[in-house]
């Protein structure tokens, strides 16, 4: 996995819960001594570690820190780094309808990047079923990112899990 994704939520825990969770939080998931950067690799058993050591050191519910990541991903770690592909889209269901090809697009020149693939199905003119990709297996974390996107567009959605990495999203 790509460090962004650390990096990001690393800004999260120090901005919500303060410096000294984030370091608690490494030193229970056993990586005290690494120092994360955005565009380095690294291994998907260290992040699924710092989910759970921050699930314990939180007393959190782990899909309420995973929402909580992907608002925070949508509305302020990526429109920082990702502005014009938010630019492009006038709506949240037309982001989310693109994910697929902007991970491709902003990973295509990035080394080692295996972003998660996305394919739907539409439902109607305000819903779609979303399937997720990949063998990370943070399927869980798509409705929070779902959510997220709606918020950054001022849109209110819902988000059904149906199984198998497959998520009803339909905009009001």
């Amino acid at each position: 996995m790509k460090g962004t994704i650390v990096v990001c939520l690393k800004e999260l825990v120090e901005k919500k819960f303060g410096k000294p969770t984030w370091t608690q939080t490494l030193s229970e998931a056993g990586v005290t001594s690494q120092v994360f950067l955005a565009p380095s690799d690294v291994p998907d058993s260290t992040v699924v570690k710092i989910l759970g050591a921050l699930a314990d050191v939180t007393h959190a519910p782990a899909q309420a820190l995973m929402d909580a990541f992907g608002d925070y991903w949508a509305n302020e770690y990526a429109p920082r780094l990702y502005d014009a592909y938010f630019r492009q889209h006038a709506s949240a269901m037309s982001f989310l309808l693109a994910m697929d090809t902007l991970h491709a697009s902003v990973t295509k020149t990035v080394p080692n990047a295996h972003p998660p693939r996305f394919t739907y199905e539409k439902q109607g003119p305000k819903a779609f079923v979303m399937t997720y990709a990949s063998h990370r297996g943070l399927g869980a974390m798509v409705p929070g990112l779902v959510r997220g996107i709606a918020r950054h567009y001022h849109e209110r959605c819902t988000v059904k899990e149906l199984g198998g990495n497959r998520f009803e999203v339909s905009f009001a």
